[in-house]
Parts: C-alpha cells; sequence; structure tokens
C-alpha cells in the first residue's frame, strides 16, 4: 500500500524559504558593470529609456553627473560647480521629459556652513537652470517631480526662533520648470533629518522626517499648491528610509491613521 504524504502550509513555506536564497543567488550575476571611479556616494535615477543618471561627488569639491545607457554604455560625464565653494551631490531624480534634477549642498573652505543647492539638466547633459541660494544654511537632501515637470525638493534649514534659540526645520520647496521657486513650506519639525518624499499619481506630495531626539518621525501631505493637508507624529522612529518611502506612496491624503501602522 502506498501511502501520499501531503505538504501542509507549513512545510510548503519552509520548502519555499529554503529555496528562495537559492533562487537568489541565482540571479546575482550582473548583465554589465559600469565602474563610477572618483566619486563618493554615489546616487542614481533611471529614466524613461532605460539610461541610469548617476551622480556622485568629486574630490575636488565637484559634482559629476553620469548617463549610461540600458546596455551598460557610458553615454556622457559631465561636472558641475560652484566657484568658491565645495559641492556635495545628495540625490538625483528625472522627469518625465527626461530631464534630470540634482540636489547637492555647497560647504565653505573648511567644510562648514552647508547651504542647499539645485541643479536641472536636460536630456544630453546640458545645464537648464541652478539654483544656489544666498544667504541660506541648510541642505537639499532629495526631489521627485510631477507630470508637469514641476520639482520638490525635501531638505532642510537653520532657522532662528523668537527666543533666539538656532532650530533646524524640515523643509519641502517646490520649482517651476524652469526653475523659479514657486513657495517653499515647513511644518513645525524641529528635525534631526529629512529623511522621505513621495509624489502619488494624482499630485500628493508625502514628506517624513524625524524629529529631534531620533524617537519620532513627522509625517505630513501637501497638495501643489502648497496647502498642508495633514501633518501627524509617529510615536517612533521611522528608520527604514526605502521601506518607508514605499509605504508611503500607497497612501492618499485621506489616510491619516499613516501614523500608526504598524508596519512602520
Amino acid at each position: 500500500m502506498t501511502h501520499t504524504t501531503l505538504m501542509t502550509p507549513w512545510r510548503l513555506l519552509a520548502a519555499v524559504a529554503f529555496a528562495l536564497p537559492l533562487a537568489v543567488q541565482a540571479q546575482l550575476s550582473p548583465s554589465w558593470t559600469s565602474p563610477q571611479a572618483g566619486i563618493t556616494t554615489p546616487q542614481l535615477a533611471v529614466d524613461a529609456t532605460h539610461a541610469a543618471w548617476v551622480v556622485g561627488t568629486v574630490a575636488d569639491g565637484t559634482i559629476r553627473l553620469t548617463k549610461v545607457d540600458a546596455a551598460g554604455a557610458t553615454l556622457l560625464q559631465r561636472s558641475f560647480a560652484v566657484a568658491g565653494v565645495s559641492l556635495r551631490s545628495t540625490g538625483v531624480s528625472v522627469d518625465a521629459a527626461g530631464q534630470v534634477v540634482v540636489t547637492a549642498y555647497r560647504v565653505d573652505g573648511v567644510g562648514a556652513d552647508p547651504a542647499p543647492v539645485l541643479a536641472k539638466f536636460d536630456g544630453a547633459g546640458n545645464l537648464l537652470w541652478q539654483d544656489v541660494p544666498v544667504p541660506a544654511r541648510g541642505i537639499a537632501y532629495r526631489s521627485v517631480t510631477d507630470g508637469a515637470g514641476n520639482a520638490y525638493v525635501l531638505g532642510s534649514r537653520v532657522a532662528t526662533t523668537a527666543a533666539g534659540a538656532t532650530v533646524q526645520d524640515i523643509t519641502l520647496t517646490k520649482y517651476s520648470p524652469q526653475g523659479v521657486n514657486q513657495w517653499v513650506r515647513t511644518w513645525g519639525a524641529v528635525a534631526t533629518g529629512a529623511d522621505g518624499i513621495v509624489i502619488t499619481p494624482t499630485g500628493l506630495v508625502v514628506v517624513a522626517g524625524s524629529v529631534a531626539g531620533g524617537s519620532e518621525s513627522r509625517l505630513a501631505a501637501f497638495d501643489a499648491a502648497g496647502n498642508l493637508l495633514w501633518s501627524r507624529i509617529t510615536d517612533r522612529r521611522l528608520s527604514a528610509k526605502n521601506v518607508k518611502v514605499h509605504v508611503l506612496s500607497t497612501f492618499t491624503h485621506r489616510s491619516c491613521e499613516l501614523a500608526d501602522n504598524t508596519l512602520i
């Protein structure tokens, strides 16, 4: 008599869990590699043609922007500099037209007194515009773009309170496709870090940052006109930036319960 052993759900789960590492290992060989020697803190974004735009900081205080096609060939390389200061790149994004937004900050000769820097390039690597506000203290961390080519930049700025105390606020700045500063918003976050930004298909911009002390995170949602739709503080630090951004991107402005979601 032949006995047939049925695989229980737990055994099936264990079998899948055992097989997954083997499957992942089999997929680890890259189709191509593109060495990006000479830069630190590289960031990348992929455009509609599957070309990768890589930005990084060079030791001489300039920023290097490189475009690599879908086959791994370098198509172009550009350097970006601001006279008299050193630059540090922080991020890169690509809009629907294939134009590239680079976020960064500048520092003085001793690496202090940071101030935000933003630059936009066309698909051929030509500089379209730059914004280097003076005077300003802060950092431009990352950006997202909407379907019209507007850029929303998540950053921080140093401010002085009425009592004379120096604080750091999280900021959201909107730029037109031509580089005109449309508005700047803060939402009362005395911050230690501006951690995440996403834009929904309906144009809602959701941002997240850690509050001073690192034990809490503040979430806020804005519409395209800069109106604050809601703002919540979690009771814990949202430490995994990538998870945080993906979770935020699935919610709309009606999801005020986001702050209490156990996934984050």
